[in-house]
């Protein structure tokens, strides 16, 4: 989805999205080892992305992860959120996703508010409880991003927010375990 949007339109960005794949997520299909609710967030975070290129949210946000943590050992991963409107954005939550073998210390985190322009790296740890030699030792990382309605101006690019769409952002990557 996020290759189609950036790649296949000459000279810009798709106009609108469509989840071909949501029976996978939502009722059958040839899903391998990954069930259901981590094919609905991996698309959720392709949305994110493809709404995050066209500015229509108060926020951006990113996970830097490892591309390699250890089976059983605490690793570490960062939130990166931006503020790209010119009024302050209050009450943002972070909440870690449950998906298969991973687990948290801390599976919430809580901003009061980060103000025009401003940017913030959130440390968030993790721990991949086992082994799975079906998913060849590939776990989903992955926080929902939310915040509340609210009016939060307009964009420094001049692009007009969405306060119609979701209040949330999901961000994802797979990270080996070794």
């Amino acid at each position: 989805m996020v290759t189609a949007h950036r790649k296949y339109l000459q000279g810009g960005i798709t106009q609108g999205l469509f989840w071909h794949d949501i029976s996978r997520a939502a009722i059958w299909g040839a899903r391998g080892p990954y069930p259901g609710t981590e094919w609905a967030l991996a698309g959720g975070a392709a949305f994110t992305t493809c709404r995050q290129d066209w500015n229509v949210y108060p926020l951006k946000a990113e996970l830097v992860a490892p591309k390699q943590a250890p089976i059983g050992g605490t690793a570490e991963a960062q939130i990166v959120l931006t503020n790209t409107v010119d009024r302050a954005v209050k009450n943002i939550a972070i909440t870690l996703a449950d998906t298969p073998k991973m687990t948290f210390p801390q599976k919430q985190v809580a901003l009061p508010a980060l103000g025009p322009g401003q940017k913030i790296s959130v440390p968030v740890q993790f721990r991949i409880g086992g082994a799975d030699s079906a998913r060849a030792n590939r776990f989903m990382l992955c926080a929902r991003v939310t915040w509340p309605d609210g009016e939060y101006g307009k964009p420094a690019n001049g692009a007009q927010l969405r306060p119609d769409l979701p209040r949330l952002i999901i961000v994802m990557k797979y990270v080996n375990g070794a």
